[in-house]
Order: structure tokens, then C-alpha cells, then sequence
């Protein structure tokens, strides 16, 4: 268990990485949770900073005090596979000029999901993303975000937010569904929060099903335009699997292939980088694990 340092300006973590090269695999890092009160910023799972190469593979990063897996300042990464729950923060945060590649990780109870930043370059692919208390996954600053084959489930504003009109990217064979439980914070309570350039990050192949006020926010709405559809995604609701009939089944973007070779489907089972057995999510409720003003 590590303590806060009492300087704001600190990166602390389970694991800091610095001018180093180092994989962090089939490990569990957790309850770091000592810091002053006199400070927001806690202590995080797995941080790198200048000069770092990371392999952050199939762990456990529960129940710290910032963001999950966070990087900084050139830093590069590959995070996969593993389950990133209950924290402040971001569960995964790319900032600065970091780039890093986010596979298959179950991301939950943080502040927020997953987020590029600065001037990032991010693959975020066939990640489950859900119970977050403000949205899902963001893109913004001049960051690049090549959104694919995720579940943005149940989060408490927005599911996928692009925040600022020089962000690229990409959003294409994700299900965004169920978003927008509370109060709006940081985001509006929908599916896509739009203040970006369409045509800077293209929204294509999307099932979006019972957001809460809408699918679309501050862009057209893309219902049934480019191949986004609003429909029930009529999947197994524990493991998410899709049900014979469901429209994910065979209908995702053509570019992609799914790893028999046959066209991609829509979710975390599709694309290159699917997920090879299903993955239960459990049903319990988000913790508001923000600081309470006396």
C-alpha cells in the first residue's frame, strides 16, 4: 500500500515507471488509499511518465484513489486485457503527448472511463466501460481516438463524448446504451456528446439503445445516417453475448473482420481484437467517490 505524497503536482501510483521499460502482468494492485484530505489527486494503479514503455497485461487495479492506468509526457503503452475498477480520476487516461493502444480491459466506478487528451494517440477497441459516474469515453484537446467495438454501458452522463473541434478519430461498431442514470456533471445524459468537426471523426456502424435524454447531443442525429442505428441489441444480459437474430450479429463496419475473417460484428465480440468468452458484469451500484463539500 503506498501513502500520497502531500505535494498536488506528485504522480503517485502502485506502479510509477519512468525512463524504463517494464511489463506489469497477472498482478493485483490495490487499495492504495492513503492521501491527505487536503488534496484531490490520489494515488493511482499503474502511472508513466517521460521515457516509459508499458505493458500493463491481464491485472487487477481495484480500489485505488486516481486513475486506474494513467500516462504522461511521451509515454507509450499497451493495456489489455485486464479489469480496472473502482478509483477516482479516469480508469484509463492518455495525456499529454502519450500514445497507447487499449484492448479488452473491464473499466468501472471511476470518474470517468477511458480519455485521450493534449495530443494523444489512442486505439481503444473491445473495452467494457460502465457504472463510470460522468461519461464513458472521451476524446478531446488534439488528440486522435480510434473508437472500436466497445460497450459503453451504463454510465452516469454521456457515453462517449468528443470534446473540441480539433479532435480526430474515429467511432464505429460500438453499443452506447443505458447512459444517463444521474444528475448531469460534466456531460449531458446521452448516448454522443458532439462538439467536435464531423468530419474530423467519422461515426459510422453504432447500435445506441435507451439513453437516457437521446442518442445524439449538440450534432445531427445520426439515426440511421452512416449506418447508426437505434435499436434493442437483443444480447444475453449478463454476458452480453448477442442472441440469435440480434442486429449486432454480421452488420459492423465492412473494414473490419472478425477473427474467422467474416465481417465484423457490433461490440466487444467483433473485430480483430474480440473478446473470446463472455464477460459477466456485475449489477452493483456506482460509488460516488467524489470528495463531499462540508
Amino acid at each position: 500500500m503506498s501513502s500520497r505524497d502531500t505535494s498536488g503536482l506528485a504522480t503517485d501510483a502502485g506502479i510509477v515507471v519512468r525512463n524504463s521499460r517494464i511489463t506489469v502482468e497477472n498482478c493485483w494492485i490495490r487499495d492504495n488509499t492513503q492521501y491527505p484530505e487536503s488534496l484531490i489527486v490520489g494515488i493511482g494503479g499503474v502511472m508513466g511518465r517521460e521515457g516509459a514503455e508499458l505493458y500493463v497485461i491481464n491485472n487487477k487495479i481495484t480500489n485505488n484513489t486516481w486513475d486506474g492506468v494513467a500516462l504522461y509526457r511521451g509515454a507509450t503503452a499497451t493495456i489489455a486485457d485486464n479489469i480496472i475498477h473502482q478509483g477516482r480520476g479516469a480508469g484509463v487516461g492518455i495525456t499529454w503527448d502519450a500514445t497507447a493502444t487499449v484492448l479488452r480491459n473491464q473499466v468501472s466506478q471511476f470518474w470517468k472511463g477511458i480519455g485521450s487528451f493534449g495530443a494523444t494517440r489512442v486505439i481503444c477497441k473491445n473495452n467494457v466501460v460502465y457504472h463510470c459516474l460522468g461519461w464513458g469515453i472521451i476524446a478531446t484537446g488534439t488528440s486522435y481516438m480510434d473508437c472500436a467495438n466497445n460497450l459503453i454501458f451504463r454510465n452516469g452522463n454521456c457515453g462517449f463524448g468528443l470534446w473540441g473541434p480539433e479532435v480526430r478519430g474515429r467511432l464505429t461498431n460500438n453499443v452506447i446504451v443505458l447512459n444517463g442514470w444521474r444528475d448531469e456533471w460534466v456531460c449531458p445524459r446521452v448516448g454522443v456528446w458532439n462538439l467536435g468537426h464531423p468530419l474530423l471523426a467519422p461515426m459510422s456502424y453504432n447500435v445506441l439503445w435507451d439513453n437516457v435524454q437521446g442518442d445524439w447531443r449538440d450534432m445531427p442525429d445520426y439515426t440511421n445516417e452512416f449506418n447508426n442505428v437505434h435499436i434493442d441489441p437483443l444480447w444475453d444480459t449478463l454476458s452480453f453475448v448477442p442472441r440469435p437474430g440480434s442486429p449486432l450479429i454480421d452488420n459492423g463496419n465492412p473494414e473490419l473482420t472478425d477473427p474467422d475473417g467474416t465481417r465484423s460484428d457490433i461490440g466487444i465480440y467483433g473485430g480483430p481484437q474480440a473478446f473470446r468468452k463472455p464477460v459477466p458484469i456485475p449489477r452493483t451500484a456506482p460509488v460516488d467517490t467524489r470528495k463531499k463539500k462540508n
